[in-house]
């Protein structure tokens, strides 16, 4: 899909099953193009973060983030994203029931993030896929020239 790669990858943190599920079949529409690694659990999502700075691991084209997780906010993966080195220049995606002004702001002058309001239907989840992967591919485009396959 992006030039050189074969699939992009995508990690989904994201503790409620069905969101994740959701999540997870409408970038299935996608098939192999796309790779979906699911965390539901903040603090080892923060630990694979971490692990960017060494690098560990296949390095994610697009983090998405639940922000009422049970163990963490999500706030503080958002947090970490943008402060650390290994995760520079990969675009996020809020994605929340609601509320979290301040993240909302955040993704006004924060070009790599977007907030997202969860759905209330199975093609709303299609939707919040194409509207993820159109802003994973513009920012990457416009920032770290990669140019995403149509």
């Amino acid at each position: 899909m992006a030039s050189g790669r074969n699939h992009f990858n995508i990690l989904i943190v994201e503790d409620d099953p069905i969101d994740a599920s959701f999540l997870r079949e409408a970038f299935d529409r996608y098939g192999d193009l796309v790779r979906i690694e699911h965390i539901d659990r903040g603090e080892e999502a923060m630990a694979r973060l971490r692990g960017l700075l060494d690098n560990r691991g296949d390095r994610p084209h697009l983090i998405v983030i639940d922000v009422n997780l049970p163990d963490i906010d999500g706030s503080k993966i958002y947090a970490l994203c943008s402060f650390s080195s290994g995760s520079q220049g990969i675009p996020l995606v809020i994605f929340t029931g609601g509320g979290h002004d301040g993240l909302k702001t955040c993704s006004e002058t924060d070009p790599r993030m977007i907030y997202l309001l969860k759905p209330d239907s199975r093609d709303g989840y299609d939707k919040a896929a194409d509207t993820m992967l159109r802003h994973a591919a513009t920012y990457m485009e416009k920032n770290a020239g990669v140019r995403l396959a149509s």
